[in-house]
């Protein structure tokens, strides 16, 4: 629906690829696009859950781990 009233975000979501963004400068149209649509949708957006903390992560003794993204 947006399509040809939007021209210039519309050219900055054409420039994304599987490489990235070619286009040039910063796609801030597009990043605020994204971030608009992750606010309407939240249920979509997977939140990341931390582990339970065992009883010895929280008094400081045992194994220390970390989280890798």
């Amino acid at each position: 629906r947006h399509a040809g009233i939007f021209q210039k975000l519309e050219e900055e979501l054409c420039n994304f690829s599987t490489r990235g963004y070619l286009g040039e400068g910063s796609p801030n149209r597009a990043d605020a696009w994204i971030w608009v649509l992750a606010e309407l949708f939240a249920g979509i957006v997977e939140q990341k859950r931390l582990p339970p903390k065992s009883s010895a992560a929280a008094t400081g003794r045992g194994q220390t781990t970390f989280m890798a993204d």
